[in-house]
């Protein structure tokens, strides 16, 4: 019996910290979509119409974002499945 291949993950992207990115670069470093990296309000600057990033000060503004908030345990566990309802929990 074989062992099924697995899949190749992908390759890891970063910059330096004082790189000014695009939102295409900030969504593949992040492995989420544009619509994700919209809705996470990170700090930008504008040229023209479209965002610019400056790659340092997102990985502090999520490094923030990490932190645990006063007086909350430093690890939190969350289940990612939905709670059944009618058996009790």
């Amino acid at each position: 019996m074989t062992t099924p291949e697995l899949p190749a993950s992908s390759p890891i992207i970063t910059y330096p910290r004082d790189a000014i990115l695009e939102s295409v670069d900030v969504c593949a470093a992040l492995r989420v979509s544009q619509e994700i990296v919209d809705k996470m309000d990170l700090p930008c600057f504008y040229a023209g119409r479209r965002p610019r990033y400056i790659w340092g000060m997102v990985l502090d503004a999520l490094a923030e974002r990490a932190k645990p908030a006063a007086g909350t345990p430093a690890i939190s566990i969350r289940s990612r499945r939905p709670k059944r309802a009618g058996n009790g929990g």
